[in-house]
């Protein structure tokens, strides 16, 4: 009986269907910033009950808490860090850059885009574990309606 010789678990590979600790340990760090920058730019303004702006610091406020959720649980809040990076790309694509292209330039527009942060756009993708979504979120069966 030969069993056959597998690879121990690494920080960069950990099995066929799990993510390496280096993805959890970079979604943790997407989280931390979510959590900290909540907590350093986001509360001060919630806190300041300025009626301008009030649901985009809604929906900033709730990142925030599941930022703390995602440091603790980083996979079970990957439907959080997707629902940001579409959000954005909505506001983007939508909003931000038609705007920006037909010169209208509204006064807030590059306040906007730095307060949206473009930077989950770029590093998301990258840090996802696309594999593990397919497998636990699109593929996984569906929960029974009764």
């Amino acid at each position: 009986m030969s069993a056959t010789p597998t690879a121990s678990p690494s920080i960069w590979r950990r099995g066929q269907h799990e993510v390496s600790l280096v993805r959890l340990y970079a979604l943790r760090a997407v989280y931390l910033f979510f959590a900290v920058d909540g907590f350093l730019v986001t509360l001060p303004l919630l806190l300041d009950h300025n009626p301008d702006r009030q649901l985009f610091l809604a929906v900033k406020g709730g990142l925030w808490i599941m930022g703390i959720v995602g440091f603790l649980h980083p996979l079970k809040v990957l439907p959080v860090l997707i629902f940001e990076i579409v959000w954005k790309l909505v506001w983007l694509f939508f909003i931000g850059l038609p705007h920006w292209f037909s010169g209208v330039n509204a006064p807030r527009l590059g306040e906007d885009l730095i307060l949206v942060g473009l930077l989950p756009i770029v590093l998301g993708p990258i840090l996802i574990p696309w594999g593990y979504v397919w497998r636990n979120l699109v593929r996984a069966p569906v929960e029974r309606w009764r």
